[in-house]
């Protein structure tokens, strides 16, 4: 999920950088699908975009909260990552 790494790289703080906005983040995602991310990754992570920026919003109380969220339960077949996220690995 490299994708992810970048993503949370650049909009957290660091040392060396300035931080990046969610928007930045997304929009360098989406530039660089089908070059260095699969598209169908970096599109399944746009179509929770919404859902993105209250997590980096509330963070770790927010996932607590929504454990019963769609999009964090076990597929059918016993999966961890379930639905458009199934296949986006690194």
């Amino acid at each position: 999920m490299l994708w992810l790494k970048c993503f949370e790289a650049l909009t957290s703080e660091r040392l060396y950088k300035r931080t990046w906005t969610p928007k930045a983040a997304r929009d360098h995602l989406i530039a660089e699908q089908g070059k260095h991310f699969d598209p169908r990754c970096v599109d399944a992570f746009l179509s929770c975009w919404d859902e993105v920026l209250v997590v980096r919003m509330h963070g770790e109380r927010f996932l607590a909260a929504s454990a019963s969220s769609p999009h964090l339960q076990p597929s059918s077949t016993g999966e961890k990552n379930s639905s458009a996220w199934t296949g986006c690995r690194e």
